[in-house]
């Protein structure tokens, strides 16, 4: 098997330095060639685009550069028990955390994501604000929208068995989702439960005061998103 691991960056460059520094070390730890680090440039104008497999020539947006990198590694996988991982590119993922994914993947898990609110899951350099509304947005969603063995419903930490994610290509048409904001990781969360997917997780050390500069994520913006999305969902059943 192999794993792609899927970074959509937008002026990520002080982050993804050391985070592809990490990722090298867990390369050292799996069998030769088993990891390939797809790194999508979102029209960067930072020297992002320098470390990138994939550029887009302006910016389209996290939901689009998430599309452009699960598209290429559907396009480079042979086995459909390859993996894409889809990692923040801002370094506030460890990367060391693909060994206990890997792990649970191997058992036959088809999406394993790494939990802040599994046991031995924390956040670090994360406003109690933050926290408060994450928590608050994925209670609401775990009552409405259950996805058996998920607790993190807002962690975009996964890894997405290859077969499962090529279902849901198909089945969407290569969208994955609809949303055109941070939410889609969420609305692809539960198209991915749509598509058959067996849900594990692992625990998330979320390192968020390892990241330099400010997050992109219009906090306001992302939780009326989310009340959106649960609203859309709840017509659509």
């Amino acid at each position: 098997m192999h794993i792609f691991a899927v970074l959509p960056a937008f002026n990520e460059a002080e982050n993804l330095r050391p985070l592809l520094a990490s990722l090298s070390h867990v390369r050292e730890r799996l069998k030769p060639d088993e990891l390939t680090v797809l790194v999508v440039d979102d029209g960067s104008t930072d020297g992002t685009g320098e470390m990138a497999a994939i550029r887009h020539p302006k910016n389209l947006g996290f939901p689009q550069a998430l599309r452009t990198g699960l598209a290429r590694a559907l396009e480079l996988s042979k086995d459909m028990n390859d993996c894409a991982v889809v990692m923040d590119a801002d370094n506030t993922h460890p990367a060391e955390t693909l060994i206990p994914m890997l792990e649970k993947f191997r058992r036959g898990s088809d999406v394993v994501i790494a939990s802040r609110y599994c046991a031995g899951g924390s956040q670090r350099g994360v406003s109690l604000f933050r926290i408060f509304l994450s928590r608050a947005c994925g209670g609401l969603l775990s009552v409405f929208f259950r996805v058996e063995n998920v607790k993190d419903y807002t962690s975009s930490f996964r890894m997405i068995r290859m077969k499962t994610l090529r279902s849901l290509s198909e089945a969407t048409g290569g969208e994955f989702f609809k949303e055109k904001s941070f939410v889609c990781a969420c609305e692809f969360l539960f198209n991915l439960k749509t598509a058959g997917a067996r849900f594990a997780e692992v625990p998330l050390a979320l390192r968020y005061d390892l990241r330099i500069g400010k997050s992109k994520m219009n906090v306001a913006r992302t939780v009326a998103g989310y009340f959106k999305l649960m609203s859309r969902l709840l017509l659509k059943g």
